[in-house]
C-alpha cells in the first residue's frame, strides 16, 4: 500500500502545482469585477443653472411707475414723457407693460399679475387721454423677481 500512496501523492502534487500554476494570474473577484470598467469615484454634481436672462430685454423704459403709494399722481412727468417722445419721433408706439413681482404661489403671482395689468390699464388710458392714438398703444404683463413692488414701465418703439 505504501507505493500506492506514494503515486497518489505525486498525483495530487502535480495536480496542486498545474492548479497553482493556472490560478497564478487569477485575481479575486471584487465589485470591478463584473463591471466594464474599474471602479470609479460618483461624478460631481452638475454646476448650477445659470440664471435666465432678463425678462424683458431692450432699452431703458421711457417711464417706471411704482405704486407703492396708490394715491401718486403720475399723469404730470408721464405726459412730459409722452410729449418728448412724440416731439423725437411722431409716429411712436408705446408700449405700457404692468409688471408684479415674482413672490409667493403661482396663484398670487397670477393675482398680482392681474393686478398688475389693470393698473396698466389704467395708464394707457391716460396716455390715449393725452392724445396718442390707440392704435400706437400696446398693453402687457408680466412677474419679474427683481421687483419689489407693482409697477408700470412704459416703453417706446
Amino acid at each position: 500500500m505504501s507505493g500506492r500512496n506514494a503515486v497518489r501523492r505525486r498525483l495530487l502534487a502535480a495536480l496542486a502545482g498545474a492548479a497553482a500554476a493556472s490560478l497564478a494570474g487569477c485575481a479575486l473577484p471584487d465589485q470591478r469585477t463584473f463591471g466594464a470598467a474599474p471602479y470609479l469615484p460618483p461624478k460631481a454634481p452638475p454646476p448650477p443653472a445659470t440664471p435666465p436672462p432678463p425678462p424683458w430685454p431692450g432699452p431703458a423704459p421711457l417711464a417706471i411707475i411704482k405704486f407703492a403709494n396708490p394715491s401718486a399722481d403720475y399723469a404730470g412727468p408721464l405726459g412730459d414723457a409722452v410729449k418728448a417722445a412724440e416731439a423725437s419721433k411722431p409716429d411712436v408706439v408705446f408700449v405700457v407693460v404692468g409688471v408684479a413681482p415674482a413672490t409667493g404661489t403661482p396663484a398670487a403671482q397670477r393675482a398680482a399679475a392681474a393686478s398688475a395689468a389693470t393698473a396698466a390699464r389704467a395708464v394707457m388710458q391716460a396716455i390715449a387721454r393725452m392724445g396718442v392714438p390707440t392704435e400706437r398703444l400696446l398693453l402687457a404683463a408680466r412677474t419679474d423677481p427683481t421687483v419689489n413692488t407693482q409697477q408700470v414701465e412704459v416703453y417706446v418703439r
